[in-house]
Formats: structure tokens, C-alpha cells, sequence
């Protein structure tokens, strides 16, 4: 649910979007690239769940 942002960003060679507060995201895979560089790929969560000790709802 991202605002892309492409159009105005000072790094024309990078995709982005602008992202909401309390956006929540699970980690799905990193990648080491190099010593000091690695890629995280992420999934948005449905919703966060407050009621109970599971954080999201989006198994």
C-alpha cells in the first residue's frame, strides 16, 4: 500500500515508494551481497494483531 514515488526521487535508477505509519512487514529472505551490503526482501502484513502474543495476522 505504497506511494510511488519514482517521479520526484533525487535517484532516478531506484524503484521507491513511500510508506504509511504502522505499516508492518514481515522479512522473507536476505541476501549478503557483500561484507556490508545485503538485500531484504519484505511482505506487507494484512493487519497487526494486538490481542494475543502473535504479531501479525498474515499466515
Amino acid at each position: 500500500t505504497g506511494l510511488d514515488i519514482e517521479g520526484i526521487s533525487e535517484y532516478k535508477d531506484e524503484k521507491e515508494v513511500l510508506i504509511g505509519p504502522l505499516t508492518a512487514f514481515r522479512i522473507t529472505t536476505i541476501r549478503q551481497i557483500a561484507r556490508n551490503y545485503a538485500e531484504i526482501d519484505l511482505r506487507e502484513c494484512e493487519q497487526v494483531n494486538s490481542h494475543d502474543d502473535d504479531d501479525f495476522d498474515d499466515d
